[in-house]
C-alpha cells in the first residue's frame, strides 16, 4: 500500500497478506503511537482494522 490508498477497514489482516509475525510488529508499533499495551488476543480477536480501533476505543 502507499501513503495515498486508504487503509480498508473491513478486510482481516490476514486477507490483507499480514502474517502472524507481521502483526506482532504492527501491534508493536501502534504501542508506541498510542502510549499503552495491546495484547496479543485482542489484536487476534478483533481480525479487521475497524474492529481493533472500536475495541481500542472502547
Amino acid at each position: 500500500m502507499t501513503d495515498d490508498e486508504e487503509f480498508p477497514l473491513d478486510v482481516g489482516f490476514l486477507d490483507l497478506g499480514l502474517t502472524s509475525l507481521r502483526l506482532s510488529e504492527v501491534k508493536l508499533s501502534l504501542e508506541r503511537r498510542l502510549g499503552r499495551e495491546i495484547s496479543t488476543a485482542a489484536l487476534f480477536g478483533h481480525p479487521t482494522a475497524g474492529q481493533l480501533i472500536d475495541h481500542l476505543c472502547a
